[in-house]
């Protein structure tokens, strides 16, 4: 119940400071926070069911009200996300154990994600650093 209310505590403070103040770069920003709950939905499978669900949910009404404020943002968001879970797999053995939520959430970010946009080798490599790929 704790995490529950840490979570919604933190979307809510950040939805507030986000529509108080936009971001220098906001790309940037959007982006960067993409690699980095990449990086956190990775080590969900450590949680129990329900609260996975639970994060999961969230994620997804985060999700849906970036859409609503701001769609450049969201697509950024989103873009990220793609890359850093299409890295994630390409680096991913039979030691990674995901739920069925993970690969569901996986397969959106992935098949949503604008991958067009070429990324060098060393702008891969400082994303895989970001988000902890060895």
């Amino acid at each position: 119940m704790e995490r529950k209310l840490f979570i919604l505590y933190f979307l809510v403070s950040f939805l507030n400071l986000y529509g108080q103040q936009e971001p220098v770069d906001s790309s940037e920003f959007f982006f960067n926070l993409a690699l980095r709950d990449a990086n956190h939905e990775d080590s969900l499978q450590s949680i129990d069911l329900e609260d996975e669900q639970d994060y999961w949910l969230d994620q997804q009404n985060f999700e849906e009200q970036l859409l609503i404020e701001s769609k450049e943002a969201y697509q950024i968001y989103i873009n990220g996300k793609g890359l850093a879970y299409q890295l994630h797999f390409n680096d991913c053995s039979e030691s990674c154990v995901h739920s069925k939520f993970y690969y569901n959430r996986a397969t959106f970010y992935i098949t949503q994600a604008s991958l067009e946009a070429e990324f060098s080798e060393e702008e891969k490599q400082s994303i895989q650093v970001v988000i902890n790929i060895d």
